[in-house]
């Protein structure tokens, strides 16, 4: 089934979904990456946890620092996906979310945001991804993306992250 067949704003379909990320231009990585997210909300955790996640990992990769928006999407996707997987941690993955962490700012707050929310994700009763984390200086990211996010409700994602690694 090509993209083209695909109504992406009905589909429920995770898996079919999943396997047209990568290789894309930010715009139709951006509604990949939509579509999934709101699928994710339904998806059974097994069909999640079986979707690969390095074409996620890569459009991080990809369009950071240019296109935030996309960036957003896909860290967030691959929080959820982490609840279903977290197997998916990696060096190269703690690795990227510290180079968004630190290439993106107050300017950029939700980047903050999804990566502490990912980083929550993985180390939740993890404790190999904990350590990996840990050992790679996520924490001291955490401290400095308590100044980055601006908006008071959410900077609760910070110390939820902190206590994730730290309950491992």
């Amino acid at each position: 089934m090509s993209l083209d067949d695909i109504d992406l704003d009905e589909t429920e379909d995770f898996l079919t979904v999943s396997q047209h990320l990568g290789n894309r231009d930010a715009e139709e990585s951006e509604s990949l990456l939509d579509a999934l997210l709101r699928i994710s909300a339904t998806a059974d955790r097994a069909e999640m946890g079986a979707v690969s996640w390095e074409p996620a990992v890569a459009c991080v990769a990809e369009f950071s620092p240019d296109e935030p928006q996309v960036v957003e999407v896909a860290l967030a996707l691959l929080a959820k996906l982490a609840l279903a997987n977290q197997s998916m941690c990696d060096a190269n993955l703690v690795e990227l979310v510290l180079r968004v962490m630190s290439e993106n700012g107050a300017d950029e707050p939700t980047l903050q945001e999804q990566c502490c929310l990912l980083v929550k994700g993985l180390g939740e009763g993890c404790a190999a991804n904990s350590e990996l984390m840990r050992t790679a200086g996520v924490e001291a990211a955490l401290d400095a993306a308590l100044g980055k996010i601006q908006n008071v409700r959410n900077q609760k994602y910070v110390a939820e992250a902190k206590a994730a690694l730290a309950d491992a």
